[in-house]
């Protein structure tokens, strides 16, 4: 008795995992999606001297900085695919926000530029890295 229900045992054992290795393919394979970048609203940034003479103006440099700036790194996402194949995670990146202020420049009292500078940064998102593989073609032999 003891024998016959070893037998079945090992029996439903490769008749079970003999069926999860052929339905358990994912037909996915890992996509790359390139690096990106946005750029929030702009303000103005002033720099340099502003001199009115009468109706004679002559104005200092001026350029705009964003508010924020998103960066989306170079990463993956797995799609659908006839392939016998499926995506795996190797890893993972961040997408990054950065705050940007302008930031004034000046020799004595005199304001001479203004640069666009990182005032924070955060992590807003987890990104993964993935890879793709074949499945395992398997058969039992009885």
């Amino acid at each position: 008795m003891r024998c016959f229900s070893f037998l079945v045992f090992v029996l439903a054992s490769l008749l079970g995992s003999h069926a999860i290795a052929q339905g358990g393919c994912e037909h996915t394979k890992a996509v790359e999606v390139p690096a990106s970048s946005s750029l929030g609203p702009a303000r103005e940034c002033d720099a340099g001297l502003d001199i009115h003479i009468g109706t004679a103006q002559i104005l200092g440099r001026r350029h705009n900085c964003p508010l924020f700036a998103v960066y989306t790194p170079t990463h993956h996402k797995a799609v659908s695919t006839a392939d016998n194949t499926y995506a795996f995670d190797y890893g993972s990146t961040a997408e990054v926000l950065v705050w940007l202020d302008c930031t004034s420049h000046s020799f004595l009292f005199f304001k001479l530029d203004s640069t666009c500078d990182v005032t924070g940064t955060v992590n807003t998102s987890t990104l993964k890295l993935m890879k793709t593989k074949g499945c395992v073609e398997s058969s039992v032999i009885f």
